[in-house]
């Protein structure tokens, strides 16, 4: 079994060496070490050890040591060759870096046949000129900054760096050895105006225009990558791309000015789908229809163009009545043949003239081949427009005499019509309606606000359908006018709207709250019911006692409910109540009123809470009913929507009362007050 370790010391070897010296100590062991004394020595002949080490000094980090494991000799110490040679040395290599590396290291990488040195942070490449085959070059350091004065090269050539020398032929190239900086600077103090960097003999060059501030190429310029431009682009020449499927791409605002020069060989952007966003103007070739289309970022419609087939194309000056046009193909018009159809490609004159000597009847516009429902006549003895299908108007509509429509009229804005309006099917107006005489609508009329009729007494609005809007009549008669009507009141009625009731056979109105009947002749009374009440009995009695008092003070008789448990004891009064015969409707505002009072202000010692039922015994709902509580003598105004209810006159119905008391607190009420409206 091999030892791991052997330390040889100085005095040792020394002992080994020179027997004759004698040691104050001597720590050789022979039977461990073999040794010889023709001048070599054998360290661990018998191979027993794995690593074998000559210390100096009492430390271990100095130390010279062979690692038989790894097979290499290993110092703890630096080495100091006292300026003699390392002959024959071999930089550390490898293809990859070793690991933790310190300051100074150097690594030669075989696979890139470079070396590399360690600065304390990063590997750094060191060969340079080792690579050139050129004799004359600089070698600088970091700290050298040559402006001015003389440099000289190695082999003795030298460089004026304030006359700016130049050198001819291959052997005078400047090499720059090691760089570590990233910007080289030409003119740093900006002294010298233009400056240039000149390629070769024949002026090629990039020259910096100092006075515009940009840069000016003398020749081509190939880029194999993307070129962007922050700012302007001028192209004083040709200019071309790489190949086929190169594109040139904009950013958005980017004008191109070609100066009046032509686009040669320009093809539009082509394909069978539109391009997404596009902006107002953009072209584009559809593949599908071969044409070319330009978007009108108004309406967001990509236009068609083209003007194909046989056509005229007449400038702005051409106003064509009577006679003969001739077509691009050589094809001849014959315009006083009223039977002529022409199809305009372009037009630019503001008035384009159909049947100009009126001598044809009447004149029809047609759109189309789709048969009935394309057409705008004008006829030419009723002198107006018939339009024979529906019509939408995104605008204001104004005509000063009959609109005749067949259709539907939609109008996105004010429509004025000075005498008739006749519309087949609904008239959808989204503003004002303005109409001089008479208005025949089939169907509904829709309008966004007022309809406006002339002054006329004979004038008429004559509707079908239903009316959305509010209707001027303008101290006009509604004939024939019929009010809503049912058995029922409509849902979500507006202030002021009107049902007429067929099973009560009376007319209401909405004043914002309750539907209140409009019956001539109404008046208000009022029906007072003091305690004991007629017709009342106590219903649900608690724990407590009741009993009736008088009160002077309020010249009232009144109910006294008072409990000494500590949770609130109920009764009820059930209260029946008769509608007189010429009941028409409960007061808007306080239908029943209520007289009551309570020991505390605290509605868990003691409340009154109030419920009622119409005639046909059905729950009303309330308001201003629960959890009353006055210490004083209070009027609980009790209302109700008495539309959602049915009240029959002459017919009872019931008030219900609820006293709750505890811990003493007593609960009172008087006087019960009907409002109501007979005719």
């Amino acid at each position: 079994m091999k030892k791991t370790f052997k330390t040889l010391t100085v005095m040792t070897i020394l002992a080994m060496l020179v027997p004759n010296i004698a040691f104050a100590r001597s720590i050789f062991n022979t039977d461990e070490w073999d040794y010889k004394k023709n001048g070599s020595i054998q360290l661990d002949e018998d191979g027993i050890y794995d690593n074998l080490q000559i210390q100096f000094g009492p430390t271990m980090d100095a130390y010279f040591r062979f690692n038989v494991t790894n097979d290499k000799f290993e110092v703890g110490k630096n080495i100091d060759f006292q300026q003699n040679q390392a002959e024959n040395l071999v930089i550390h290599s490898g293809t990859s870096f070793p690991a933790s590396p310190v300051a100074g290291q150097k690594f030669f990488r075989t696979d890139e046949g470079d070396e590399y040195i360690y600065d304390g942070t990063e590997w750094v490449k060191t060969t340079s000129m080792a690579d050139s085959t050129e004799d004359d070059f600089l070698h600088s350091d970091e700290t050298d900054n040559y402006e001015s004065g003389t440099l000289t090269f190695d082999n003795g050539t030298t460089l004026d760096m304030a006359t700016g020398s130049s050198f001819d032929g291959d052997d005078a190239d400047i090499y720059i050895d090691g760089v570590q900086n990233t910007t080289f600077t030409i003119d740093e103090g900006n002294t010298g105006g233009d400056v240039s960097l000149e390629f070769g003999n024949s002026l090629q060059a990039i020259n910096w225009d100092n006075a515009n501030q940009e840069f000016d190429f003398t020749d081509s310029v190939n880029i194999s990558g993307d070129l962007t431009v922050q700012d302007n682009a001028y192209l004083q020449g040709d200019t071309s791309l790489g190949g086929t499927g190169d594109t040139v791409t904009f950013e958005t605002g980017t004008t191109i000015d070609f100066s009046q020069n032509q686009a040669e060989n320009f093809v539009f952007e082509q394909g069978t789908v539109f391009p997404t966003s596009p902006v107002d103007g953009q072209a584009f070739y559809n593949t599908d229809d071969d044409s070319l289309y330009l978007y009108d970022a108004t309406s967001a419609t990509w236009i068609n163009v083209n003007v194909t087939g046989d056509y005229l194309l007449s400038n702005d000056s051409d106003f064509y009545e009577s006679g003969t046009l001739t077509f691009n193909d050589g094809t001849t018009l014959d315009l006083d043949d009223p039977g002529v159809a022409v199809r305009l490609a372009e037009i630019k004159n503001e008035l384009i003239k159909i049947g100009g000597d009126n001598t044809g009847g009447d004149v029809t516009l047609q759109f189309g081949d789709f048969g009935y429902g394309n057409e705008i006549k004008f006829d030419s003895t009723e002198m107006e427009f018939d339009i024979n299908t529906n019509t939408e108007v995104n605008g204001q509509l104004e005509v000063y005499g009959d609109e005749y429509v067949y259709g539907g009229l939609t109008v996105t804005d004010s429509a004025s019509i000075q005498t008739d309006l006749d519309v087949g099917g609904v008239a959808h107006v989204n503003y004002d309606l303005t109409v001089g005489q008479n208005v025949d609508i089939t169907n509904d009329l829709q309008v966004g606000d007022n309809v406006v009729l002339g002054d006329n007494a004979s004038d008429q609005l004559e509707i079908n359908g239903t009316i959305s809007s509010d209707v001027n009549f303008g101290q006009n008669q509604a004939v024939n006018f019929v009010l809503e009507k049912g058995t029922a009141f409509p849902s979500s009625p507006v202030a002021g709207q009107k049902y007429y009731r067929t099973d009560l056979n009376k007319e209401y109105f909405y004043n914002g709250t309750s539907w209140i009947s409009s019956s001539t002749g109404s008046t208000t009374q009022s029906s007072i019911h003091s305690a004991e009440y007629k017709n009342a009995t106590f219903v649900d009695v608690g724990r407590g006692s009741l009993y009736s008092d008088h009160d002077d003070t309020d010249n009232m008789n009144y109910y006294n409910w008072n409990s000494r448990r500590t949770s609130l004891q109920d009764t009820t009064v059930a209260l029946e109540l008769y509608l007189p015969d010429n009941f028409d409707s409960w007061d808007n505002t306080n239908p029943i009123q209520i007289r009551y009072r309570t020991n505390d202000a605290t509605s868990s010692n003691n409340k009154v809470d109030i419920e009622l039922e119409d005639t046909a015994g059905v729950d009303v709902t309330v308001s201003n009913g629960t959890d009353l509580t006055s210490t004083t003598w209070s009027t609980a105004n009790v209302t109700f929507n008495s539309a959602s209810g049915t009240w029959t006159p002459g017919d009872k119905f019931t008030l219900f009362v609820t006293l709750s008391s505890r811990n003493n607190n007593s609960t009172y009420i008087g006087d019960v007050i009907m409002n109501y409206n007979v005719n």
